[in-house]
């Protein structure tokens, strides 16, 4: 089996896949924008009767959309079916539409995840992996589109346990910005010791509010958990429910930073009430998005902001899957030329 690694996954991601994946077990290819925007795709390879698995996040980066990543998957997947592909898997760091999972009361809006998991599947997919999918819907969609058995899940959890190295766990309180992250506070608390604080929170469009919390954070360094980052706005209210609450440090961890809106740029400068410390003493996510240009160009601007970076990554996690699931996966056997 060869793997493709496709144009929106990181340098550090990358790297860490070609350590696992040396070039004769890669499938060169092309994949970008023309000048008038259209995605286009080209293997570089003969990929007659080759098993492929191609991995690529769905998520806007400084140079491409999201949408823009997902076309040119898609381009990727039909054209190595045009020049005679064997099985292709999809592993998707970041799934493509994750929160597009449910239309709104009253309301007839698209179910972009269910859509993206039928789009795969037409153009020629037989699986589908992904890190720490949004929800259990979403990846229901793809189980109605691979079957069970061609659907995988992979939990970052040890990753991040490694990453944020609990040393003193009685100083430590561990939740999230709503009640969602309790079951990955849990397994974080379980595996170290540390306490819980429980925040429930109301969204309404865009906007979210805090309505319930629970726990004694005062003069403890408390981690904020969650799936992913996007506009930080969950992040913030927590972050600042916790320095009201007299927290030490705040952390912010999730496995994907999306970081849409600058909030890369807004976590690292947020300050406390005080107006003396940053809100948040250290962020902690993975490198299922390419963030490295945003996080270059900060560095620059605020000399010494990416100290209070730390990016775990989950090239192992992918490895390993593919070596240990995919490739000997019955629906992954090659095709003969």
């Amino acid at each position: 089996m060869k793997v493709l690694i496709g144009n929106s996954i990181s340098k550090g991601l990358r790297t860490g896949l070609t350590k696992s994946f040396p070039k004769k077990q890669q499938v060169r290819a092309s994949i970008g924008r023309f000048p008038s925007t259209e995605a286009f795709a080209e293997i570089l390879d003969d990929v007659r009767g080759e098993a492929i698995t191609i991995i690529q996040s769905i998520a806007a980066t400084k140079n491409q959309t999201a949408n823009d990543y997902a076309v040119q998957l898609l381009l990727l997947i039909d054209t190595l079916k045009e020049y005679g592909a064997g099985p292709i898997w999809v592993i998707e760091p970041f799934a493509g539409y994750g929160r597009q999972d449910k239309t709104r009361k009253g309301h007839h809006d698209s179910i972009a995840c269910k859509s993206h998991a039928r789009q795969l599947k037409n153009a020629g997919a037989v699986g589908f992996s992904t890190i720490e999918m949004h929800s259990e819907r979403g990846l229901n969609f793809h189980r109605e589109q691979f079957g069970d058995a061609n659907v995988f899940n992979l939990d970052p959890t040890a990753l991040l346990l490694k990453t944020l190295d609990i040393q003193d766990p009685s100083h430590v309180s561990v939740g999230g910005p709503d009640g969602s992250s309790d079951p990955r506070a849990l397994k974080i608390s379980k595996a170290t010791g540390a306490s819980m604080f429980h925040t429930e929170k109301h969204r309404d469009v865009l906007e979210t509010e805090i309505t319930h919390f629970d726990g004694d954070v005062a003069g403890q360094t408390a981690d904020i958990l969650d799936d992913m980052i996007d506009r930080g706005s969950t992040t913030f209210d927590c972050g600042e429910y916790l320095d009201a609450r007299k927290a030490k440090a705040i952390e912010a961890a999730s496995t994907h930073m999306i970081g849409s809106e600058n909030s890369l740029e807004k976590l690292l400068t947020r300050r406390r009430a005080d107006g003396r410390k940053r809100l948040f003493s250290r962020l902690i996510f993975s490198d299922t998005i390419d963030q490295e240009e945003e996080i270059n160009r900060l560095n620059f601007q605020y000399p010494g902001a990416a100290r209070r970076i730390k990016i775990f990554t989950t090239a192992d996690l992918l490895a390993q899957h593919i070596k240990n699931d995919i490739t000997n996966h019955p629906s992954m056997r090659p095709e003969p030329r």
